[in-house]
């Protein structure tokens, strides 16, 4: 990364007591980027600075696709409720359920939304807190039924072969971890992890296309680049607070703490349609969003990123100087 223009707007502004409550990892941004909402610990929603009624415990925050509404999911003793806010703090709770089992769906213009619950020995698909569809555990294996889309013409039930691709994924999960071949884009490549003795100077290398690395305490991924022609992968030293991304076989910068990117859990991410390299990485308690190993400005926190398919700019939420404020990146 040569150069970058940064461009930022104020989302909400958070007090001191907010700051000491507020579960980082739960802000979220509306997407046309004009409203924010976040989880104040234990179970308060906080939408556009208006909070929500107070729960035992509140996950799952999430807006619609306009930015109209925004959704979550609130515990309060065994039981869990949905509850949608929309604007100017008008507040929809849902009937009682004994758990709900798939994200809040909302159309495209967010006046529907949809979920799964199980009540009792059933699954139902909830629509508009009415229930749309209803069926019994399926015997032998739960069948989970996904929120249908905006039509709402009928619910999607996992089938065996569904189950068949989870597991294969799991499978080659595993399969990474116990140092067997995983295959990248294409079948172009072949990359596996060994384990070495835990005297020896470190624990694990890995290989790709029969490469040997260095030794690694630890190591985790591999993500590859669209094309296959890239591959990183995260790799953490034997002293404590020493991880770093390693790009093509390079050991990229340093860092105390490299995040988790959501949803899929990954340490690194190429952009779609070319091999700009990106990650969350943080030094002396500040994030940085991190481009081809370059640490960009510090931030106090900063949330997930939307990264543009040619990597020609990056949005994401942080917070700065008390704001949560979107922030672009563009090169």
């Amino acid at each position: 990364m040569t150069s970058s223009d940064l461009q930022q707007s104020r989302l909400a502004q958070l007090d001191a007591s907010s700051l000491r409550k507020i579960r980082r990892s739960s802000i979220c941004v509306s997407p046309d980027r004009a409203r924010a909402a976040y989880i104040l610990d234990p179970g308060t929603a906080v939408v556009d600075g208006l909070a929500g009624p107070a729960f035992e415990s509140v996950q799952g925050l999430c807006f619609s696709p306009d930015g109209s509404r925004a959704a979550y999911v609130a515990t309060a003793g065994s039981s869990r409720r949905v509850v949608v806010q929309g604007m100017a703090g008008t507040t929809t709770i849902d009937p009682e359920v004994d758990d709900v089992l798939s994200p809040v769906t909302f159309s495209a213009d967010g006046g529907n939304y949809s979920y799964t619950a199980r009540v009792g020995g059933h699954y139902r698909v909830m629509v508009d807190q009415e229930c749309m569809h209803e069926q019994p555990f399926a015997v032998g294996y739960d069948a989970m039924i996904d929120a249908p889309g905006p039509r709402y013409e009928r619910p999607v039930v996992w089938s065996d072969e569904t189950r068949a691709e989870v597991e294969a994924m799991n499978q080659r999960i595993a399969a990474f971890q116990s140092g067997q071949r995983v295959m990248g884009p294409g079948g172009l490549h072949w990359i596996h992890a060994k384990e070495r003795p835990v005297a020896s100077s470190g624990a694990w290398t890995i290989v790709v296309d029969g490469l040997l690395s260095q030794r690694y305490a630890e190591v985790e991924g591999p993500v590859f680049s669209a094309d296959g022609d890239s591959v990183a992968y995260w790799a953490k030293e034997k002293q404590a607070d020493q991880e770093s991304i390693v790009l093509n076989g390079r050991t990229g910068p340093v860092f105390s703490s490299i995040a988790r990117l959501m949803p899929f859990g990954l340490r690194a991410c190429f952009a779609p349609r070319s091999h700009r390299l990106l990650y969350q990485a943080m030094r002396r308690m500040r994030w940085h969003v991190v481009v081809d190993g370059e640490p960009g400005p510090e931030f106090d926190w900063v949330g997930d990123l939307d990264l543009a398919a040619d990597g020609s700019r990056v949005g994401f939420p942080a917070i700065v100087e008390n704001e949560i404020r979107w922030i672009v990146l563009s090169w």
